[in-house]
């Protein structure tokens, strides 16, 4: 690691660990944290002080509902609305 990227990044961990409270054992993450904005600011054309990378986390993937599950979910009452008025 050159000394440059060293810096960047111990600078970066360092306020990271300073804005999450000065937290006690979360300098791995505040390094990861950094090391991964250091390398995003390298591929893109973001500021020397990084300011414009925004902390993104990433979202739970959430399961795709098929349409045959949510048939046999339902409560018979909401799978027989209709049925009646047509019944009629």
């Amino acid at each position: 690691m050159s000394d440059n990227k060293h810096d960047w990044i111990s600078a970066r961990a360092y306020a990271l660990w300073q804005e999450d409270g000065q937290a006690h054992g979360k300098d791995v993450q505040h390094w990861q944290q950094a090391s991964r904005e250091f390398e995003q600011r390298s591929r893109t054309r973001a500021s020397a002080d990084g300011a414009d990378i925004q902390l993104v986390r990433p979202r739970k993937r959430q399961r795709s509902v098929n349409a045959d599950d949510t048939k046999s979910k339902m409560p018979v009452a909401a799978k027989n609305v209709g049925k009646a008025d047509s019944a009629a």
